[in-house]
């Protein structure tokens, strides 16, 4: 049985104030690694802790879109 693609995605920080992320670069390298079937969208933020080019650099296989509706999951960090 083919193992189904399950893509997951990072929502970009809205808030002025906002700089956090859900997954580090390494932490999403990790889990691109160890998961075959996962694929993980980011969607480009200027107010990340990391840069954009951070994510590039720690995975080839992630892509970088502002369109997340292939994603069955979308993270976040938010402020409550």
């Amino acid at each position: 049985m083919k193992n189904k693609v399950i893509t997951l995605a990072v929502l970009k920080e809205a808030r002025i104030d906002e700089n956090r992320t859900p997954f580090t670069p390494s932490q999403i390298s990790n889990l691109l690694h160890n998961f075959s079937n996962l694929k993980i969208i980011v969607q480009p933020s200027e107010r990340r802790c990391f840069k954009n080019e951070d994510y590039l650099k720690a995975f080839l296989c992630a892509s970088f879109l502002n369109f997340l509706s292939r994603a069955i999951l979308i993270l976040a960090s938010l402020a409550i």
